[in-house]
């Protein structure tokens, strides 16, 4: 297995990689994991609260349609009272 890639030769502090020993170690499928979990709590947590703001413009609907259903009301009992 031939790397074509030049090892990097220059100064550490301008290395395209970490290149200290105190780094962290990354290792891909754990962070994969980690990422595709934290993704899917996010999506969860976003669901839950677009779930709740439709709940509430339902509610708002629904308080909506009673005042102006009360508001018709009101308005035919003062025309039936205009023309008497």
């Amino acid at each position: 297995m031939s790397n074509d890639k030049p090892i990097y030769q220059g100064a550490e502090h301008a290395a395209p990689y970490p290149v200290s020993r105190l780094a962290p170690a990354f290792h891909a499928p754990e962070l994969a994991a980690e990422i595709q979990h934290a993704e899917s709590m996010l999506s969860i947590r976003t669901g839950a609260k677009l779930r709740v703001i439709a709940d509430q413009i339902k509610a708002l609907q629904k308080e909506a349609r009673k005042v102006l259903d009360a508001a018709r009301d009101e308005q035919a009992l003062r025309l039936c009272e205009t023309s008497i």
